[in-house]
């Protein structure tokens, strides 16, 4: 799964990167945790980037505490499951990120990693987005990310990863409702570009946010 990612780039460098604008105020954040609001490219604008709040809530949900059991998606099953089908064709977006957080060992003694890219660039995960509104008819707009079985590379430290969109894709991946085209989007990066190191175990702590948490140990 995805559980914390970073963004240790700043907004300028964020649109630069991606092409795209925000209207909204982002900083740097090296420990995103689930219900943070964080920078995303919906595909019914690819130019623009919005804050999503991160734990998908369904339109037809209840309550919007389900968004905590959301954060991530499998790609295996998500053509049939209730929440995730209708996002899947209709409501892609791109997470936009520089890292993450994957932890391995034994339940009570888990060793946190942090997984990037070899030149720590910015990347795209998968993800979808859904629009959901109270009994006040306030609005929240929320994403999960998609995740896929790990290869052999990072297979060593969890056994799931998530799918990560090659930047030439994106605008493929925002705007096809092609199921056999989706998969092969998100099966087209390569993932022995990334690399990873043991970090602190301060970064189990949500309350921890600073550079020094991606330094490897």
């Amino acid at each position: 799964m995805c559980g914390r990612y970073t963004i240790t780039k700043n907004k300028k460098k964020v649109e630069k990167t991606f092409n795209a604008t925000s209207d909204q105020e982002f900083i740097e954040n090296y420990n995103i945790a689930p219900s943070n609001y964080l920078p995303t490219i919906i595909n019914n604008s690819p130019k623009k980037i919005h804050l999503l709040k991160w734990g998908l809530i369904p339109s037809w949900s209840k309550d919007s505490s389900i968004g905590n059991r959301m954060i991530n998606a499998r790609i295996e099953t998500i053509f049939e499951k209730p929440s995730f089908k209708q996002a899947i064709i209709k409501r892609r977006c791109c997470v936009i990120a520089d890292g993450y957080y994957e932890w391995k060992g034994e339940k009570n003694n888990k060793q946190p990693y942090y997984i990037h890219l070899k030149d720590h660039s910015l990347y795209l995960f998968g993800g979808i987005w859904e629009t959901w509104k109270d009994q006040d008819q306030n609005i929240i707009n929320s994403f999960s990310i998609i995740t896929k079985k790990a290869g052999y590379k990072l297979s060593r430290i969890h056994h799931r990863e998530p799918v990560v969109i090659k930047k030439e894709l994106k605008d493929d991946w925002l705007s096809t409702n092609n199921h056999k085209e989706i998969n092969k989007i998100a099966d087209a990066f390569d993932y022995n570009q990334f690399t990873f190191y043991a970090v602190s175990k301060s970064v189990n702590s949500v309350q921890n946010n600073h550079r020094e948490l991606i330094n490897s140990i």
